[in-house]
This record gives structure tokens, sequence and C-alpha cells, in this order.
């Protein structure tokens, strides 16, 4: 009898815990984030070669989760947090628009000390 009581508590627990995440809206809006950032990620990985890209993009997601709650970065995660999005494909967007931005700025300095290096060569 206690077994069953306590299942029931649990089941009960896990419809609360799970209600803000499957609302509607909410799912849609996750679900969907989620889908175009996995394709892409996938077409960067498999064809791109973006590993060391992603890696970098993990480190850097890494050090701005850890200093979220300090000053300027409370507003960002703030307006993720009022448009329903969920902490999880907050990390994910961050991790891949981090990702893209490192390999940006990595061609970046490649050209410039390309330049720097032959300053007749035109890019």
């Amino acid at each position: 009898m206690i077994e069953f009581l306590v299942l029931i508590i649990l089941v009960i627990a896990f419809c609360f815990m799970v209600y803000p995440i499957v609302t509607v809206p909410t799912f849609l809006i996750n679900v969907g984030l989620f889908a175009i950032i996995a394709i892409r990620a996938n077409i960067d990985l498999h064809e791109n070669k973006m590993h060391l890209y992603y890696l970098w993009g993990a480190f850097f997601t890494a050090v701005i989760i850890v200093a979220r709650d300090f000053g300027f970065l409370r507003p960002v995660f703030d307006f993720f947090f009022s448009s329903k999005i969920l902490y999880i494909t907050q990390v994910v967007i961050i991790l891949f628009l981090l990702s893209h931005l490192s390999m940006f700025c990595h061609h970046l300095f490649k050209i410039v000390f390309k330049k720097a290096k032959n300053p007749n060569h035109s890019v």
C-alpha cells in the first residue's frame, strides 16, 4: 500500500515539474530552436570540420554560464527567460554563436597575419 502512495506522489510531482516545459508555446519554441541549431551544427561538424571551433565555443560558453549573474550578462539571460526560452536552449544558442564567432576570429587573424607577413599580397 505504501508503494502505491509513493508512486502516486511521484507521478504528481513529475507532472508539476514537467508542466512548465511542455506547455504548448514554450515547448514549440524550444523544440524549434533545438531543431534548427542541431541541423546547422550537424552540417558544421560534418561538412565544415568545425570541431575545434565548437570546443572553443564550449569553453567560452562555460565561462559565460559561470559568470552569468555578474552585472552585464544578467539582462541577456533575463530576456531569454522572459521570452520562454529554457536554460538548456539558452546554453545551446550561446554555444552555437560563440563557436561561429571563434571561427570568424580565427579566419580574420589568419588574413591579418598573412597580410602582415606579405604586405604586397592582396586578399
